[in-house]
């Protein structure tokens, strides 16, 4: 009986050791199993930047002298645009400036049936009571039809339509810094920035 009974005093006092020792085990197996989704989330980034890097390198650095070339171009010819436009010959129409044939979109206007609104307007309900003039309840206004009428030169903002799409000249807009030490740059003066 008394071993019985020592045997149930030590389960007793077994039984809040191994309870710590579980939360312990527990809390050991979640703070790996975050440390292991760490590992795996910054492993992936590595990849995604090597790639990325490896991409910069083999299709930025040529797009970007492409483009540092292209925005060179786009200001020389700017400039030679303007001197001719300048000194037009006599029944010459103005030449437009370049790249602006191809980017340039015209606005679009909304169709005429989204000129048109519901409006709410009162109509005057007399009540003919002795000397008295009363305006009804709900009842006193009627859904009417409201057709608005674009201002003069905003047609497509007005209409719910598209607005005009006029860039600025390539070699005003465009900004691109080297990737490495001796790429080419092209940057817009501050003064030009738009």
């Amino acid at each position: 009986m008394d071993r019985c009974e020592r045997k149930i005093k030590d389960a007793e006092y077994l039984i809040p050791v191994l309870r710590d020792e579980l939360k312990k085990a527990a809390e050991n197996e979640r703070t790996a199993a975050i440390e292991e989704g760490r590992k795996s989330e910054y492993a992936a980034c590595c990849a995604l930047r090597d790639a990325h890097n490896k991409k910069l390198l083999d299709v930025g650095r040529p797009a970007a002298a492409a483009l540092v070339a292209l925005a060179h171009e786009d200001r020389k010819l700017f400039e030679i645009v303007a001197k001719i436009n300048r000194n037009l010959p006599a029944g010459a129409e103005p030449l437009s400036p370049p790249g602006r044939d191809v980017r340039y979109s015209p606005a679009i206007s909304a169709p005429r049936a989204a000129l048109t609104r519901l409006g709410v307007k009162m109509k005057e309900v007399v009540s003919k009571s002795a000397s008295t003039l009363r305006h009804g309840g709900p009842e006193s206004y009627e859904q009417v039809e409201v057709i608005d009428e674009p201002v003069k030169g905003l047609e497509a903002f007005s209409a719910g339509g598209e607005p005009a799409f006029d860039p600025a000249p390539l070699h005003l807009a465009l900004e691109i810094p080297s990737l490495l030490k001796g790429d080419p740059q092209y940057h817009v003066p501050p003064h030009l920035k738009f």
